[in-house]
């Protein structure tokens, strides 16, 4: 049973492209969602704690 996953980019990600997170929603599993930090590199957590942990915890908001 695979469910639905937050994938997370730094806009500025040096190592990988922030140009693979572009399609990377078509293939996670359905409700699913893909975003990019902005300025946020490869490490978006240790760059934008504030920003990623607001994300994340939107994501496990209380309907999940």
């Amino acid at each position: 049973m695979t469910g639905p996953v937050l994938y997370l980019h730094g806009a500025r990600d040096g190592c990988l492209g922030a140009e693979l997170a572009e399609g990377a929603a078509a293939g996670l599993p359905d409700g699913s969602r893909a975003e990019l930090v902005e300025d946020a590199g490869h490490f978006l957590h240790l760059e934008r704690p504030g920003e990623v942990n607001r994300r994340v915890l939107d994501w496990l908001g209380p309907a999940r």
